[in-house]
């Protein structure tokens, strides 16, 4: 539904009339994993982010566009603030900014755009596979975790503190068994296919 309005941002319209503002990631959730090279020696990388940034310019509905840096399995990029102050320095007519997604909606809230209005579910899209077919796909998978997330919560958790009442401290064992339910839940691991 996003690229029949033809903007990343929009405001979806519930049936009561409620509307929430959102954002249709045009280049997907890791279109700034790239961003890991030193700038002041990768003309790679320069020319890579621009295109990136002329493909969502000509998608957005403001002159605020998101890159995400991260994605799959990354952990958080220590050198980040480094490389936009070096990307910044290379680009004197972009600006880039380290935020939060809070802070990315407030910025197009502020710039005082007209919002196209979408309304119903939005299932489709025209830059990057919706994988509703995920929802049954594996389900034992999804029916083990459930079933351990009830032996947790119902039956571990609780006899755990009551051995505390005692003394025992089971906590750690508890702990790691939410861990390794926690590190299956991943969309990729709970539908089998990572």
């Amino acid at each position: 539904a996003a690229e029949k309005a033809g903007a990343l941002d929009f405001l979806w319209e519930a049936p009561d009339g409620s509307q929430v503002l959102t954002h249709a990631m045009g280049a997907g959730y890791g279109s700034g994993a790239f961003l890991t090279d030193d700038p002041a020696n990768s003309s790679f990388l320069i020319a890579r982010l621009q295109k990136l940034l002329h493909q969502l310019k000509k998608l957005g509905s403001t002159n605020t566009v998101l890159i995400l840096n991260g994605g799959d399995h990354l952990g958080p990029r220590a050198e980040i603030l480094e490389v936009l102050r070096k990307l910044n320095d290379r680009l004197p007519d972009v600006h880039l900014q380290h935020g939060t997604l809070g802070e990315y909606i407030d910025a197009v809230r502020r710039t005082d755009q007209k919002l196209s209005v979408i309304q119903g579910e939005l299932r489709a899209s025209k830059y990057h596979p919706v994988l509703s077919g995920v929802y049954s796909t594996r389900m034992y998978l999804k029916q083990k975790n459930a079933l351990l997330q009830t032996l947790l919560e119902r039956y571990a958790e609780p006899l755990a503190a009551v051995a505390g009442l005692y003394g025992r401290d089971f906590s750690p064992f508890v702990w790691k068994a939410w861990e390794f339910v926690l590190q299956n839940q991943a969309h990729d691991s709970i539908c089998g296919t990572g």
